[in-house]
């Protein structure tokens, strides 16, 4: 395509298309693979996290505040050891 060739009104029209599609791709949201913490709002919960995410505390009752709570395929998440012991929000 010719830039030369094009009306102004063309010109313009290309330039507002590109600008939307490049505005697009750079909202598209970011996937990952494993939980994100922002941070414990209550309690004593302790994260580490890898390819198996393991959430443990101190006290019976906790708040976690997460940036992402995504889980990979072949990741777990693993709270108190599989205990069931603490209560987690």
């Amino acid at each position: 395509m010719n830039m030369e060739r094009l009306t102004h009104k063309e010109k313009l029209t290309l330039q507002v298309s590109l600008a939307l599609a490049a505005g697009m791709v750079s909202t598209m949201p970011v996937t990952y693979g494993a939980p994100i913490l922002d941070k414990v709002v209550a309690g004593g919960a302790t994260v580490d996290v890898g390819t198996t995410t393991k959430v443990a505390s101190t006290q019976t009752n906790n708040v976690i505040d997460w940036k992402d709570f995504s889980v990979a395929k072949g990741e777990k998440i693993e709270f108190d050891g599989g205990a069931k012991t603490n209560n987690y929000l």
